[in-house]
């Protein structure tokens, strides 16, 4: 195994090269740059202060920080893309719903309540419908 310098280009690099490329770590597998650790690479926050529908244009593996000291809410999508991955993180006082748009979620009819600093991550299989990882 080898280790690259912060912001490696090298394509020839074998697999099983670690590299730290801007923000993230990564891998070499089969031949491609893969990110590892906290998800794969980073992700991007959107905060919030009031309530919010998410949308079909959000990044996949969004985290999204709601910071109110009244209730608000988050809408997921009606219809998601397979294996869509969103996260949802409460910072204020005020209870966030998180709106299941009329999927279930780990197989319940029932939206989801976050109180202040509790989170959840979702993902979308389109078997299974949202899942809580």
């Amino acid at each position: 195994m080898s280790l690259l310098v912060k912001d490696c280009t090298d394509t020839a690099a074998a697999n099983g090269t670690v590299r730290v490329n801007s923000d993230a770590l990564e891998l070499r597998v089969g031949g491609a740059w893969v990110g590892v650790g906290g998800g794969g690479g980073s992700k991007t926050v959107s905060r919030k202060t009031d309530t919010y529908a998410v949308q079909a244009a959000d990044a996949n593996g969004t985290v999204f920080e709601m910071n109110s000291a009244a209730a608000k809410e988050f809408t997921l999508e009606a219809a998601p893309a397979d294996n869509r991955n969103l996260t949802f993180k409460s910072m204020g006082a005020g209870v966030v719903t998180i709106n299941r748009n009329g999927i279930n979620i780990d197989g319940v009819a029932a939206d989801l309540y976050l109180g202040q600093y509790d989170s959840v991550e979702l993902i979308y299989n389109a078997t299974d419908k949202w899942m809580i990882i």
